[in-house]
């Protein structure tokens, strides 16, 4: 695998023109209803499995509307499809760059994957020996472009450079689930059980709900539950740590069941009587 930092950049050169044409849609109202309606014709076809005029839809949905990443998406899936392997990476690419401009895109998790997984899977389809360099230019940070070179060096089969990809970018951001669960799996995969154990439990301390590491946890001999968590994780009890703090006495006043005076009244004990020899 080539060297991450000797590789140059390439600015994906669609990204001006794209931000461009969102902001010249501001307020376009009924653009964008007609794009939802091509992009629904599209997805009608698309599950009918008539990709071909399926990606005439969505087209259409991207022209009136370039800032619609859902029809981006689908029109690469299916070039993808029809093996248009060129055309699919540009619009992977457009789709990835277009969902951070909106609110909606910017929390749709899912569906960036999804796109990150098309695009690794048609960088390498290509065939051009670029595809890991191609992969590095791609990616919103740096974590994401090591996350999209081990898919594409998955695709390719180098499972070597996959798993320093994955590991570089496990420690460019160790608390991203889904590039734990991912790495963790694939070492599964290779049956690497000794690497696998210490990221399956990292990936269970990010998010112990999820299923498929619960099951590679149970495979491995280990059973998920809160002693895999850090310390920090876990309930704190009530009592907070360190020393109990000391209580000044004589700023306590205990209330006597008896009437009297104000010094019985308060103590419980008559301080009028002098002792007896």
């Amino acid at each position: 695998m080539r060297s991450f930092t000797s590789i140059s950049f390439r600015i994906f050169v669609g990204a001006p023109i794209v931000i461009g044409a969102l902001v010249a849609l501001g307020g376009c109202s009924d653009i964008i209803t007609y794009s939802k309606e091509s992009r629904a014709k599209g997805m009608e076809l698309y599950d009918q499995g008539d990709y071909t005029d399926a990606a005439g839809a969505f087209k259409n949905a991207v022209r009136q509307n370039p800032a619609d990443y859902r029809s981006h998406y689908y029109l690469a899936d299916c070039y993808a499809k029809d093996q248009a392997y060129h055309q699919a990476i540009q619009q992977y690419q457009t789709c990835l760059v277009i969902m951070p401009t909106t609110l909606e895109g910017t929390d749709d998790r899912p569906l960036r994957l999804k796109a990150l997984d098309g695009l690794a899977a048609a960088l390498a389809a290509t065939g051009d020996p670029q595809a890991e360099t191609d992969a590095v230019s791609q990616g919103e940070n740096a974590q994401e472009k090591y996350f999209l070179l081990a898919k594409v060096d998955r695709h390719l089969g180098d499972a070597d450079a996959a798993v320093m990809a994955y590991h570089q970018a496990s420690l460019l951001d160790p608390k991203d689930f889904d590039i734990a669960k991912e790495y963790s799996l694939y070492l599964m995969k290779l049956k690497d059980i000794q690497a696998a154990d210490p990221e399956l439990r990292r990936a269970y301390a990010l998010n112990d709900k999820d299923d498929d590491i619960n099951s590679a946890l149970r495979e491995i001999g280990v059973v998920p539950g809160p002693a895999l968590k850090p310390e920090s994780d876990l309930a704190k009890p009530l009592i907070p740590e360190g020393p109990i703090p000391m209580v000044d006495m004589s700023k306590v006043h205990l209330q006597s069941p008896f009437r009297g005076d104000s010094d019985t009244a308060t103590t419980g004990v008559d301080t009028t009587q002098s002792p007896k020899d």
